[in-house]
This record gives structure tokens, sequence and C-alpha cells, in this order.
């Protein structure tokens, strides 16, 4: 990523129109790319998806629809522990509880 910034300061800058959510998402998904091969912190993504909401998100701050638009609109994040998401199956379970 150019310029790392915290989760704050990515939103603000996305809603300003300084960055794009679709750019942002972009240098995370590199940097997943670049970085999950060693870490095998990702084991489950949906890129059309995330490209889709990003695109959508860009619309709306274009149309100067920032103030509708949640506090971290754009800002990518992962989700710990994937469960069923829609059209996605999950398929890694934690099985150290059961029963």
């Amino acid at each position: 990523m150019a310029n790392p910034a915290n989760a704050l300061e990515t939103a603000a800058s996305i809603r300003s129109g300084e960055r794009t959510a679709t750019a942002v998402l972009e240098e995370h998904l590199d940097a997943i790319d670049r970085l999950n091969p060693e870490l095998n912190a990702v084991c489950l993504r949906d890129d059309e998806q995330a490209r889709s909401h990003a695109e959508a998100i860009d619309a709306e701050i274009a149309a100067g629809g920032a103030e509708r638009l949640g506090p971290f609109a754009g800002v990518p994040m992962l989700i710990k522990d994937p469960q069923r998401r829609g059209r996605l199956a999950d398929h890694v379970r934690f099985t150290g509880h059961e029963r």
C-alpha cells in the first residue's frame, strides 16, 4: 500500500474524494496477494463482490451522497473465522470445542 493509514484516515480520504474505495480495495488485494502465501491468513476471498461494493460506494460519493454512507464505507476488512456468507460456502471450521 502506498500510504498505509488507520481505518479512520482511510474512511475520511474516501469520503473526501482524495482516494476511491476501488483504489483502496485494489491496494489491499495486492497486499494480500503479496503477503498471504507466507502468512496463510486469508483463506476465502470474493474479489468480485468486494469490487462491486467498492464501485457502488465510489458512485454514491461521486453523486454527492457521501453523507448517506456509513462511517467506514469503502474501508476493506477481513472477517476472522469465516462462516456461510451469501453465496460463499464456509470451508473452515474450528472443532476444538465440540461436545
